[in-house]
């Protein structure tokens, strides 16, 4: 199990360097701040078939494995495409076939870790939390090397090129016997046939998909916001303090789950209402302090959502198909709102400013925590359809 942890704590290091600064690549490229928002909505648009379309192949060929170090490997290939000069809608291009990959790798690796530990909440956090740290020391040692320079596309892409090759030995070393999920295995004709989810998840995947949209602000905007308005040049160590406070945060949830303590439920609405008032401290707050303090709430929009929503869809679909649960929820909740926001909020930006923008998408966010709470009850529920497989 230790080659998880250090397979984790790499791959997850990619995301120190292509969260903050591929918005910041296509703005050294000359895109305005809504046609940036249009570039982060392609590379979000085509992600979302990545999860899909991949875990499929995954599923049916038995290679998540493979497939996990392939789409890693052909990310490093077309993020250098941005230190070319190429025509404007052929970077559109790069953007899309980008996200088709490198959106495809998170969800097999979280489908491999959590066939491993069969389900297990507590195990996947400690195993993903080494993730976390991946992410926080390379953005530390990023920002106080002050490498890669933000108006550096060479630089930014050699960074990523170099982090997504060690990610792709480490995958690649992982164990034969983990190319092939144990959960994909059949397990009787009679039990695979019919409804695989419960009506609880679909309601639940609507929820999560309008906290990630609202998520999508920070993802697609705060980089530009600190550089522009914060006037705040390191945005690394936004980062390294949002993911920071991550580790400790997912590491308590998911013992909380594990001992029944706290339902998936809660993380998930503590994590929505956590998401709106971190999108208004930036517009009250905007200076260096007041972003860094913003950044903690990435403990519950993030640290704790993230193996709740995993922990959920493990106990609302059957086990058979736990792959095709976690690609509906990297796809339909994480991808496709994370499209729409990142579109929409550009174009926000330019007609209406920052502050409009991050209210608007707080008030999303919010909303979710309300539905959430009238249908309380109901989320928390569990329909018999073939969980005895689980």
């Amino acid at each position: 199990m230790i080659q998880f942890y250090l397979t984790y704590f790499i791959v997850q290091a990619t995301f120190a360097v292509i969260t903050p600064f591929l918005p910041v690549v296509l703005a050294n490229l000359g895109f305005s701040v809504s046609q940036v928002g249009l570039g982060m909505g392609c590379f979000e648009a085509v992600g979302i078939v990545g999860p899909l379309a991949v875990g499929l192949l995954a599923e049916r060929t038995g290679r998540f494995r493979s497939f996990d170090a392939l789409s890693l490997f052909f990310s490093a290939l077309l993020f250098g495409g941005f230190v070319l000069k190429l025509p404007g809608w052929l970077y559109f291009l790069i953007l899309g076939s980008l996200g088709f990959c490198f959106r495809a790798n998170a969800p097999l690796l979280d489908s491999i870790s959590m066939d491993a530990v069969q389900g297990d909440s507590q195990k996947y956090t400690g195993i993903r939390s080494a993730g976390t740290m991946g992410f926080v020391i390379l953005s530390v040692a990023m920002s106080v090397a002050g490498i890669p320079a933000p108006s550096d596309n060479k630089a930014i892409a050699i960074t990523f090129g170099l982090v997504c090759c060690l990610g792709v030995l480490a995958i690649i070393l992982l164990p034969v016997r983990y190319d092939h999920l144990k959960s994909c295995e059949k397990i009787g004709k009679d039990r695979n046939t019919g409804k695989w989810y419960d009506n609880a998840f679909v309601l639940m995947l609507l929820l999560i998909a309008m906290s990630r949209f609202s998520l999508s602000a920070v993802y697609s905007f705060l980089s530009l916001y600190a550089l522009d308005v914060a006037h705040v040049p390191d945005i690394t160590i936004l980062n390294a303090v949002a993911a920071g406070c991550e580790f400790f945060v997912m590491l308590l949830a998911g013992w909380l789950m594990k001992k029944r303590k706290l339902s998936a439920y809660f993380f998930l609405m503590v994590g929505s209402a956590a998401m709106a008032l971190r999108l208004c401290l930036y517009v009250w707050f905007p200076t260096k302090t007041g972003l860094i303090l913003s950044q903690t709430l990435h403990a519950f929009c993030y640290g704790a959502f993230h193996p709740a929503a995993l922990n959920y869809i493990a106990s609302h679909v059957r086990k058979d198909r736990l792959g095709a649960g976690i690609s509906l929820y990297f796809s339909l909740a994480s991808g496709l709102p994370s499209v729409v926001g990142s579109m929409v909020g550009g174009h926000m930006v330019d007609a209406f400013g920052y502050a409009r923008m991050f209210y608007t998408y707080a008030a999303v966010s919010l909303a979710a925590v309300i539905i959430g709470l009238i249908f309380g009850k109901f989320l928390r529920s569990q329909d018999k359809i073939a969980f005895d497989v689980i």
